[in-house]
């Protein structure tokens, strides 16, 4: 396994770098290798983002993409938070099944939450603007974070999205890409438009008021809680069958 930075074609790295040498290689038929006694085949793996809902995923048989947004988001939809939480938290296996009940499915939670800071995300980047409405960001159009939306926050984030978009981009693509996002949501799929990096902070967020005065050391928490939620996981779940069948299909191509 190979991290594509190790090998970009360009410093910024990215799926940009991962495509352009997956066309590199198909032109070249590289991509798979035939020995005397073994064959070896070419496998990408990529964060998903955005690709479903804005119809940008590359369709190949050499590319695996996540479930969710990007691998972050996947660990925590398939890790087992309860002993994430007694890890990271230093507290019994009791407290954190406590704490994880009451905090439950925390990332539906944050993609109802955000709904209109997500909205705005994929439309940042279905119509290619360059503003500070960033996927990779928390949200800027809510109260504290995690409140309700400021309508003058979100009345200028829209303009600043509609003042940068990418030139070309035709006018009905901000009509198209708001339905394609409601369309997730009617669906109750808005799991896979939460960013997994932006998890732990609100996860952290969730679990304060849970404490209930007790002195609880979380300094570390952002920092660990996505790495002891992967050390939880069972690969052996049915969580895993997308990425299994993914790669079955790589090896049969």
């Amino acid at each position: 396994m190979i991290l594509i930075e190790e090998i970009a074609m360009s410093s910024a790295g990215g799926k940009d770098s991962i495509y352009k040498l997956l066309d590199m290689l198909r032109r070249n038929n590289q991509l798979v290798y035939q020995g005397n006694s073994f064959e070896r085949r070419l496998v990408f793996a990529v964060d998903k983002d955005y690709d479903d809902v804005l119809s940008t995923g590359r369709r190949s048989q050499h590319v695996i993409r996540t479930r969710g947004a990007d691998v972050e988001a996947d660990i925590h939809l398939a890790g087992n938070l309860p002993k994430a939480l007694s890890a990271a938290l230093s507290v019994t296996q009791d407290d954190a099944e406590v704490w994880a009940a009451a905090v439950g499915d925390y990332v539906a939670e944050l993609a109802a939450v955000w709904r209109e800071w997500i909205e705005l995300c994929v439309l940042s980047v279905g119509v290619r603007a360059r503003c500070s409405v960033r996927p990779s960001r928390h949200s800027a159009i809510n109260r504290d974070r995690y409140g309700t939306v400021d309508v003058d926050k979100l009345a200028q984030a829209e303009s600043d999205i509609r003042d940068t978009m990418g030139e070309g981009v035709p006018d009905t693509k901000e009509v198209w890409v708001r339905a394609r996002v409601a369309g997730v949501y009617r669906r109750a799929e808005q799991e896979a438009l939460v960013k997994g990096k932006l998890l732990p902070h609100y996860l952290l967020w969730r679990l304060k008021p849970l404490f209930a005065g007790r002195v609880v050391d979380s300094s570390a928490f952002e920092t660990l809680v996505t790495h002891l939620l992967l050390t939880t996981i069972d690969f052996a779940d049915s969580w895993s069958d997308h990425y299994r069948t993914s790669l079955q299909k790589a090896l049969a191509s």
